[in-house]
């Protein structure tokens, strides 16, 4: 057994033990080594984005702010934190903030939906939205030639997508082509087409249609490993949480049963709520984690729909006042040799904001109230 070590009074339920060199924290404590590596991935952030002739946009300040942000982060996830390590993906709104491509934003947000189609849909469903996406995208980047690109690229899109159509209408049950799956071919005219659209890209020195080419071939990648991803390297509790999450399977008393408690208890407060300390199903105990990960239920079902509306507001005052408090620190620094005042502002925000953290057994977001208080008061 380990001997455990009472921290000083200020932190509440804080103890430690040290066992074969690792750090050990009670369960039912307030502060857990993921929650300090927060406050010190920000603040190392922050020293490396303040040195001189830093550029975001430079490969190798983006290589080592992607170090700084990425070890930590894979360390967590070597402890099955997942929850935890996810809070580290929203340290891309500080890079954006100092010049980091919204592209790169837009390539995860990308990511992410065809992840899903593919999981609730079908991989073709998914090709399609990207085919879509970045039809639209080409179109809105020419705008000299904006309506001949939406005319022709939108009758290339019908045609694709009526392709699973029109090859169940050719031949009879057994016949070669019925057993054609339309995704392969949607496949092979894409990557035929991606040489054409490199070669137009190069020849016209256009940047984006050579991207456009290279994002069907890493979407291609994409629909083909998320049966690997989803079904090889998750674990089965969090295959069930995505599970129960995207509506593929209903769980009211296993997975799900958080989730439907939570929903019950939010919809039972109405307008106005039962009151303080009034709640049934939080009084009760039928909401676990109540006044961490499941608070906003708490609210919601004492305070009723006026209450959560209150809250909320609270929140957009809070990030408006966080934007606001970032921005006067830009505008002191910008003409000073060293900047490292704003770099700092944004990185330490940022992590107040994380105080929105993931807990590790559901997808629910707990909200401790008093984040910003400071912020909020001035």
């Amino acid at each position: 057994q380990p001997e455990m070590i009472q921290a000083s009074p200020e932190v509440r339920n804080f103890s430690y033990a040290l066992v074969d060199g690792q750090i050990y924290f009670r369960e039912d404590d307030v502060m857990k080594p993921a929650e300090v590596s927060k406050i010190t991935t920000s603040l190392l952030l922050a020293t490396v984005m303040s040195q001189s002739g830093f550029r975001i946009d430079r490969f190798r300040d983006l290589m080592l702010t992607a170090l700084v942000i990425g070890v930590p982060m894979l360390v967590i996830l070597g402890e099955s934190e997942t929850g935890s390590a996810l809070v580290y993906a929203g340290f891309i709104f500080v890079m954006y903030r100092e010049g980091f491509s919204g592209w790169w934003i837009a390539a995860i947000g990308i990511a992410i939906l065809m992840f899903v189609l593919t999981l609730t849909a079908s991989p073709y469903t998914a090709m399609m939205v990207l085919i879509g996406i970045l039809i639209a995208c080409n179109a809105l980047n020419n705008h000299r030639r904006f309506n001949v690109i939406i005319a022709v690229n939108i009758l290339v899109f019908v045609l694709l997508a009526l392709l699973p159509w029109a090859l169940g209408q050719i031949g009879t049950e057994e016949s070669f082509i019925r057993r054609i799956k339309p995704l392969y071919v949607l496949i092979g005219i894409c990557v035929c087409a991606v040489p054409v659209f490199l070669a137009k890209g190069f020849r016209e020195r256009n940047r984006f249609i050579s991207l456009s080419a290279i994002s069907v071939l890493a979407g291609i990648a994409l629909v083909f490993s998320v049966d690997y991803i989803f079904n090889d390297i998750l674990k089965d509790h969090q295959r069930k949480r995505i599970e129960v999450l995207l509506g593929m399977k209903e769980d009211p008393s296993g997975v799900g049963y958080n989730v439907n408690q939570s929903m019950i208890a939010i919809g039972s407060g109405g307008l106005t709520g039962k009151g303080f300390l009034n709640g049934t199903q939080t009084t009760f105990g039928f909401v676990p984690e109540q006044s961490t990960d499941f608070i906003f239920c708490t609210v919601g079902e004492e305070w009723g729909f006026l209450g959560c509306l209150v809250v909320i507001a609270l929140y957009v005052l809070l990030c408006g006042r966080l934007h606001i408090h970032a921005s006067v620190h830009q505008c002191r620094n910008d003409h000073r040799p060293d900047a490292g005042d704003r770099h700092t502002s944004a990185a330490s925000e940022l992590w107040r904001l994380q105080s929105l953290d993931f807990h590790r057994d559901d997808f629910h977001i707990h909200c401790p109230l008093q984040a910003g208080e400071k912020i909020l008061l001035g």
